[in-house]
């Protein structure tokens, strides 16, 4: 170290505290965290000021202000004014480690798939009246990271059990890294089909949709469910590109969606939608396997428009039992009821199908959409849906159809 390295130093360390902590929030949390090693003080400046105010401003630097989110992020923070910043952010930095390491420890894999999701969570919202919504740091962020990073494309099926990396991919439509050769992209997009077409996934204990028997959101579900209507939307001709849903993480961010927001319409509900069925039938032999898929499939892909306003309770023709929604879990978000009319491209539905049910915040603050088409008075068919991305997000409702007897002749909601 030569004398002027150490003349240097001893005028830095000689500033007023707040000018250090000023120059400091220039720097990288990494080389913040070099700063901190070269002597007591600076470890004193870095890790021991009163308050969290160093570390707030550090953290805004870097990434969206988590005391501005709304959805699940916002009702996971009950004390915003208690935000750990600094643990916060130093939970992201190791995470961002962990994912650029060439071989990434299981032991840790979870834990940092689970603050990216929970990043993504606490990206900016976009407000309605806003026409040139500033871009999110989070987003930023995270796409930059997992644009060199393996770790949303596990070495094998066995490996991928895990329901952040699942919800990250659902986001995604598709892995991040386009490095899939034509036999592995069909090998996944089989394993996709073989879940979403298999009847054993669909049962009471389910609700009949992409849930587990504790209520929560099954994530390898509904990622299934985006990868089979991903990969047959780009098999449509050129003209249905109109069809296509956004996709990338921007499309999460809440209110991304075109809609008015404003009112009690916390959900984006009223207005008009793509939606896209894709299902299979001719044979009595249920999937179990990918090999079902090697011949003789044969898969419908088909466009429906759907136009959505709220109603009263009272206005639906379907009668819910009493626990049917359930009674509202989070005080800013009521139960949407809502009803439609729907408009085929290319499939004949029959005259007169309308669409009745309701939206409302899940336990786990993940918005679920319950509908019912009606024909001639009576319900035909019932489907359990997911948000995928944050409240009022761009990327769209993954969701499953059933008929509304689920084969046995006996309605089980309705």
């Amino acid at each position: 170290m030569s004398a002027t390295t150490l003349v240097n130093e001893s005028a830095l360390l000689a500033l007023p505290v707040e000018i250090i902590e000023h120059i400091l929030l220039f720097c990288h949390p990494r080389d913040v965290a070099r700063f901190s090693t070269t002597c007591r003080f600076s470890a004193h400046i870095v890790y021991r000021s009163a308050d969290q105010y160093f570390w707030r401003q550090l953290f805004l630097s870097l990434f969206d202000d988590p005391r501005r989110s709304v959805g699940p992020a916002q009702l996971a923070i009950a004390d915003p004014s208690s935000y750990d910043w600094k643990a916060q952010l130093t939970r992201r930095i190791k995470a961002e480690h962990n994912a650029l390491t060439d071989t990434v420890d299981p032991e840790l894999e979870s834990t940092t798939l689970e603050t990216f999701a929970s990043t993504l969570e606490e990206a900016s919202s976009i407000a309605s009246t806003s026409t040139d919504p500033p871009d999110s740091r989070n987003v930023e962020w995270l796409t930059n990271v997992l644009s060199k990073s393996d770790i949303l494309n596990p070495l094998s099926p066995e490996s991928s059990e895990n329901k952040f990396r699942d919800r990250l991919n659902a986001c995604l439509a598709l892995p991040t890294k386009d490095r899939l050769d034509a036999e592995t992209r069909r090998e996944q997009r089989n394993r996709s089909r073989c879940f979403v077409y298999d009847v054993r996934n669909y049962t009471p204990d389910t609700l009949w949709g992409p849930y587990l028997p504790n209520g929560e959101v099954n994530w390898k579900h509904v990622h299934a469910i985006v990868d089979v209507v991903a990969s047959n939307l780009r098999e449509l001709s050129p003209e249905d590109h109109i069809a296509r849903p956004p996709t990338g993480f921007e499309m999460t961010r809440a209110f991304s969606a075109p809609g008015d927001f404003s009112g009690r319409d916390w959900a984006g509900v009223e207005g008009k939608y793509i939606f896209v069925f894709c299902y299979f039938s001719g044979t009595d032999n249920h999937p179990r396997d990918a090999t079902f898929f090697t011949s003789g499939f044969r898969e419908a892909t088909h466009l429906i428009e759907l136009k959505l306003r709220l109603v009263p309770k009272d206005h639906m023709r379907i009668k819910f039992p009493l626990d049917d929604p359930p009674a509202r879990v989070h005080p800013g978000y009521e139960v949407l009821y809502l009803c439609g009319s729907i408009t085929s491209r290319g499939m004949a539905i029959g005259q007169d199908v309308t669409v009745q049910g309701y939206v409302f915040m899940g336990g786990d603050c993940i918005p679920r959409w319950r509908l019912t088409s009606v024909h001639e008075g009576r319900p035909q068919w019932c489907s359990e849906g997911v948000q995928i991305g944050n409240v009022g997000s761009a990327i769209g409702v993954a969701s499953t159809w059933t008929a509304i007897d689920h084969g046995d002749g006996k309605p089980t909601r309705f």
